[in-house]
């Protein structure tokens, strides 16, 4: 009986963490947006759509280690100024992102596939 318990236990708390890691198009935005500008290429990855991946990998072999850790002092700041929903599973995203104190307006296209959000830079 207490086996049958630990196990139910086990189960109910994989499927709140399996579900707590689901993130919303807002914070995928965000999240990725802080990781590119500040050089975190690996980490940024995470957030594309994964056929992409292959092209981060390019970009990053392009710069240096010391382009990459200037990066990592970068101030980011990002609001989303508008997100428009296109169909069940695309999402058109606009935000103003403050470099260093230097505005400038990113869109962002982003694809559901199998219920997770992912950006979508073609």
């Amino acid at each position: 009986m207490r086996r049958a318990l630990h196990i139910s236990l086990l189960f109910i708390l994989s499927v709140f963490f399996i579900s707590c890691e689901k993130e919303t198009p807002e914070a995928v935005v965000a999240n990725y947006t802080q990781h590119w500008y500040k050089g975190e290429l690996d980490a940024a990855k995470r957030y594309l759509v994964p056929d992409q991946r292959e092209l981060v990998d390019k970009i990053a072999s392009l710069r240096t280690a010391e382009e990459l850790k200037k990066l990592k002092e970068n101030k980011i700041e990002m609001e989303i100024q508008s997100m428009q929903q296109l169909t069940d599973s695309t999402i058109a995203v606009r935000c103003r992102v403050l470099i260093n104190d230097n505005p400038q307006t990113n869109h962002y296209h982003l694809i559901k596939i199998k219920d997770r959000w992912y950006v979508d830079i073609y």
